[in-house]
């Protein structure tokens, strides 16, 4: 991770150690920093045009060269060959690696004040460029193209009615998948979420639903192309901006807003995990970092200084040995001790003052010891009681006043809003069921559910009677596994089990639909009338509901998958296609052993995973640890691992290796990549005039 702050202070941290310290040359502007993996330097720019490298081995600083109009934007290209540059004066640059000019052309009809926003398609064939391109105050869209190393304007966006555009704020992305190229404009006097092909034409929108005086800061899509995180700022007369982050899903061409988070301060940056493509990660430009070490706390606020650790600016010492700290949106700091005594640090300097808390009652109370804690208001924290479990206790920090709720079980986690809790058997505190169906529509049932892909029924040493024959006298729990065809039951008595009835065999008779309903499988795309069948009969008089729950998929097949597994061999067939259908790779590497035959398909199956998820350079190696040498060379051809996937082609005797080594040549041409192509060319062809 890198870190450049404005007066040019670059740090660089690698799991948590500070690798890189550099100051770099005087500019009050420093903007873009990008970490070049091939040439192992850092290449940082300023607004006012400065254009410097820093090599990470020995920290030395070397000026590139500066731009006299100054760098309005910059960004380099997916595979790191070029890097492109948009000057003052409205001229559209690419520099290669050894900084010499690829192409220039100008961009614009006038200079440029303001930034401007690039964004790379991931081929690296086309890239879309955000800024003030005329004389009207208002942004304009360009899309550029590349053909031989030569740029042309290949599209600027545009309405369908070829009427102008409203675009505002500085968030620009393409998505990896081609598709779209998000960006924001004001339309009908609301703030949208604006989408353009590559052509430059209007795809759509979605309107977010913040005030009407906020501008969009960031955007950015997850690996996938399915989630688009959207940040957006408003700041009011008197008070400093605040930042809200919402994450947007899209099903059948309409977006839904699943996850909101606001912020007192703005959101500086944001960025996807490359790893984890369901992980976005915002800092904060107000920042704090606290780390306990026994009854002191280091405090470093990252807005004003950037200290790595152990060091730290401030230390705040405590009476006794700290559990937990938070901190608070105005930045003070409240610790927790081991004997459940609370106290808050406001100036980092001055001693803590202890917190005296009081029932809201006003019975007084010594100490109150919780678990999981969680800022859930501005001056107000929330955890788990650790003396009675299935307590949730709310604390007032300015007054210290305690609110408690107890609940009928124990109580397994609170969420940061404190306003919805899980609890550790029934995860649910509610006597019906809240479901979100595939549409996007929440829905509250009495177990009446609809397109969901499984339901699990929790029941209390009742009997279960399925067309009118009885199935046990004792069940704790049922579910309905419709992928793999079965009930599976959880019995209670002197040993409990687990049983699987084919569902085939079920549905045989008169179904009554009091109890519970098939639930259509997401898997399977048929219609789900079909599916919306009565399943299960039972007597109404012996059967009492005690909760009911939903359970994630993830969770719900996992644990089928190791019940499926002690059934024994006769079960093992359907583990794997349980594997397969729902990635569950790493349970079934896990459950079966090394010289199992059953382990080569889930290998298998877990390349093709990672192929279809765009992570090349692991499907190779996972093909390879089965010496499935086809699928490996396809995995390392799509990573640009024209070494690896040449080395493995001698292991295919179908394979030639003269033929391979053209068709990578050729491509490596295409993507113009001509120092790999010659060495494939010379090394491998044998031919010196290519």
């Amino acid at each position: 991770m890198w870190c450049l702050s404005s007066a040019g202070y670059l740090v660089g941290v690698v799991d948590g150690d500070v690798v890189v310290e550099v100051d770099l040359p005087s500019q009050p502007d420093w903007t873009w920093s990008a970490y070049h993996a091939e040439l192992d330097i850092v290449v940082c720019a300023s607004q006012s045009g400065a254009l410097v490298s820093v090599h990470c081995p020995d920290q030395h600083v070397d000026v590139i060269g500066h731009f006299d109009f100054g760098i309005r934007g910059m960004r380099w290209s997916p595979n790191d060959e070029q890097v492109a540059l948009v000057t003052g004066d409205g001229q559209f640059l690419t520099l290669s690696t050894t900084w010499n000019v690829m192409h220039e052309s100008p961009c614009s009809s006038c200079a440029i004040d303001g930034l401007v926003q690039l964004s790379w398609r991931a081929d690296g064939k086309f890239v879309s460029i955000q800024g003030p391109f005329s004389l009207h105050a208002t942004l304009s869209l360009q899309v550029w193209a590349v053909d031989n190393a030569v740029w042309t304007l290949h599209a600027q966006g545009r309405h369908e009615d070829k009427s102008e555009l409203a675009l505002q704020g500085q968030g620009l992305h393409w998505s990896p998948n081609h598709a779209l190229i998000a960006s924001s404009e004001v339309f009908k006097n609301q703030l949208h979420v604006a989408f353009f092909e590559t052509n430059g034409l209007r795809h759509g929108e979605m309107a977010l639903s913040v005030d009407a005086s906020a501008s969009v800061t960031h955007l950015s899509w997850n690996l996938a192309s399915d989630v688009l995180a959207v940040v957006t700022s408003t700041s009011s007369s008197g008070s400093s901006p605040s930042s809200t982050l919402q994450l947007w899903t899209r099903r059948n061409y309409y977006w839904y807003l699943k996850h909101t988070r606001e912020y007192e301060s703005p959101v500086s940056a944001l960025q996807w995990d490359l790893e984890q493509y369901m992980m976005v990660i915002a800092s904060n430009a107000h920042g704090h970092v606290a780390v306990i070490d026994g009854r002191h706390v280091n405090v470093t606020l990252c807005d004003r200084a950037l200290v790595p650790p152990p060091m730290s600016a401030a230390r705040v010492q405590f009476a006794h040995a700290i559990n937990d700290v938070l901190v608070l949106a105005d930045g003070s700091i409240v610790a927790h001790d081991f004997r459940g005594n609370w106290s808050r640090s406001q100036q980092l300097h001055a001693p803590p003052q202890a917190i005296p808390l009081t029932y809201k009652d006003g019975r007084s109370v010594d100490t109150m010891a919780l678990r999981y804690v969680q800022v859930v208001g501005t001056s107000t924290i929330a955890g788990i009681s650790t003396l009675y479990p299935s307590q949730v206790v709310t604390m007032d920090v300015e007054t210290g006043t305690l609110e408690t709720t107890d609940y009928h079980e124990v109580v397994s986690t609170i969420s940061n809003d404190g306003c919805h809790v899980q609890l550790s058997q029934s995860k649910a505190i509610w006597p019906q069921g809240v479901v979100q169906l595939s549409n996007g529509h929440t829905l509250w049932t009495e177990w009446e559910v609809v397109q969901c892909s499984t339901v699990v029924v929790q029941l209390a040493q009742t009997k279960l009677f399925v067309n009118n024959t009885l199935l046990h006298a004792s069940v704790a729990s049922f579910h309905v596994i419709p992928t793999l065809g079965y009930l599976a039951l959880t019995t209670l008595g002197a040993k409990s089990e687990f049983r699987l009835y084919p569902l085939d065999a079920l549905r045989q008779g008169t179904f009554v639909p009091e109890v519970c309903r098939a639930i259509r499988s997401t898997l399977v795309e048929l219609d789900p009338d079909f599916y919306l069948l009565p399943l299960l009969t039972c007597d109404a008089k012996l059967l009492e509901l005690d909760t009911a729950l939903l359970r994630l998929q993830s969770v719900l097949y996992e644990l089928a998958l190791r019940h499926l597994y002690a059934a024994g061999p006769s079960y093992h067939s359907e583990c794997i296609e349980l594997v397969k259908s729902h990635h569950l790779y790493d349970i079934g590497l896990t459950l079966f052993p090394s010289a199992s035959l059953l382990r080569t398909p889930i290998v298998s199956a877990y390349g093709r995973h990672l192929t279809a998820q765009a992570k090349y350079t692991q499907a190779g190696y996972t093909f390879l640890s089965i010496r499935a040498f086809e699928d490996a060379i396809e995995a390392f051809k799509r990573a640009q691992e024209w070494h690896m996937a040449l080395a493995l082609v001698p292991q295919v005797p179908s394979l030639n290796l003269a033929s391979v080594a053209y068709a990578l040549a050729e491509e490596l041409v295409n993507r113009n990549e001509l120092k790999d192509a010659a060495r494939i060319y010379i090394e491998y062809c044998q031919d010196v005039d290519e």
